[in-house]
């Protein structure tokens, strides 16, 4: 009964039944359905169980919409510890006759039971798949003291996955695992920030890397101006930071306002010229999104130029008295 629903629900989808376009809704299995199948196999004995999830398997790899795919999460709710002896032994034996999605979920209930040499065998398997598995695979490694193995496997992975975006964890791995084995990070270092072009990214590399950061700095600015002013701003170089606006455009607005929010007192006058710039940007529009813009960064602009911000209030409240909602947002001042 459970497979004929699948079929037919996805056999639907096919005939454009179950897609709302007013509401941009397509249909989910509910809460009760999945608490049920859940239940049904929980009653079902362990070859019952590993029979019903190898078919449940194979027939979500072949529908056309994913609309089951919550119900692979159920190998790791149905197993009970008596079954788990049997399903490691089951793992081990028939990996390679089932899908990957299978295995790893198969290998996240018994990785307990397995020793370091059936992990190494499974993890060999999917680490390919997954960052997730590739760090714990590189962590069985240097847990077992071969460094050089953990950074050999770190390596493939990130050739194998050059044109996806950078995974940080994995970086992080990496430059670690290359510094406790005294070997040059310089490398590993430019690439890591140039494919996970973040703060933390760059906090890591000074910290294990301090040679060169000039260079890896130059990098991150380039690839994500925003990251790096949060960088400079987190490490106290305010100074720095204020240069860094000035000759970049390439960060977000939010952050500008942040910046200049929490750092008013120490650039007065460049938070007072943001701050107008801002104002007179949403003065240009209506809505009461602006309105609260508005009103926010006067109270800004209070701490610092109090007679500047009461002169924008007042040009305010006789320039755009019309506009009801602002003049009413501006009345709390």
């Amino acid at each position: 009964m459970l497979f004929y629903i699948f079929s037919e629900v996805d056999e639907a989808f096919n005939e454009g039944y179950l897609y709302d376009h007013y509401s941009d809704y397509n249909y989910e299995p509910s809460d009760a359905f999945e608490e049920f199948v859940e239940n049904y196999i929980r009653g079902l004995n362990y070859y019952g169980k590993t029979s019903f999830l190898t078919k449940l398997d194979a027939v979500l790899n072949e529908q056309s919409y994913n609309t089951f795919e919550g119900l692979r999460n159920l190998t790791g709710k149905v197993f009970t510890d008596n079954d788990l002896p049997e399903l490691k032994v089951m793992l081990v034996c028939d990996y390679r006759k089932l899908s990957h999605p299978l295995v790893e979920n198969f290998y996240e209930k018994v990785r307990i039971l397995l020793t370091n040499s059936e992990k190494e065998i499974i993890l060999t398997e999917i680490q390919n798949n997954s960052s997730k598995w590739l760090i714990e695979f590189a962590n069985l490694y240097e847990s077992q003291n071969e460094i050089k193995k953990a950074i050999e496997v770190i390596k493939i992975w990130l050739n194998n996955h050059a044109n996806s975006f950078g995974d940080e964890k994995v970086y992080v791995l990496y430059l670690e695992l290359l510094n406790k084995a005294n070997l040059s990070l310089s490398d590993a270092a430019n690439e890591a920030i140039s494919n996970c072009s973040t703060c933390s990214m760059l906090q890591k590399i000074a910290l294990l890397a301090p040679n060169g950061l000039s260079d890896y700095e130059s990098i991150l600015e380039q690839k994500n101006a925003g990251q790096m002013l949060e960088y400079l701003e987190t490490n106290g170089r305010l100074s720095e930071a204020l240069v860094l606006i000035k000759r970049s455009k390439n960060i977000l607005d939010t952050q500008l306002y942040n910046f200049f929010k929490n750092h008013k007192k120490d650039f007065p006058l460049d938070a007072e010229n943001y701050f107008s710039i801002v104002i007179d940007k949403n003065l240009e529009y209506t809505g009461d999104n602006y309105y609260h813009a508005i009103s926010d960064t006067i109270r800004q602009l209070r701490q610092i130029n109090r007679s500047l911000a009461d002169e924008y209030l007042k040009n305010i409240r006789f320039n755009y008295k019309r506009r009801r909602n602002l003049i009413s947002i501006l009345s709390k001042f």
